[in-house]
């Protein structure tokens, strides 16, 4: 694995925080506290979301990887279809 994927890896797991906040209240036996709970958690989504989606613009790392290797199935596909064709 490369090391933007690391980050990626990382990235999902920091997603995970949100519903952790969520569900601690009631884990813990205080379901009185679960609105506050969820209002803290849709916020540190909604942080998160902005977050990554400034991320994303900064570094298009994952859109260049795409790119990338639309390319070479691209170009596989053509030659693919020239060795058929003079076969």
């Amino acid at each position: 694995t490369d090391s933007q994927t690391m980050v990626g890896a990382k990235i999902m797991g920091i997603s995970c925080l949100p519903y952790l906040i969520i569900q601690t209240p009631l884990i813990d036996g205080h379901p009185a506290e679960g609105p506050e709970a969820a209002l803290i958690g849709a916020v540190t989504c909604f942080l998160g979301f902005i977050g990554y989606s400034v991320y994303q613009v900064a570094y298009p790392w994952l859109q260049n990887k795409r790119i990338e290797e639309a390319r070479l199935s691209l170009l596989r596909a053509k030659t693919v279809k020239q060795i058929s064709r003079s076969a």
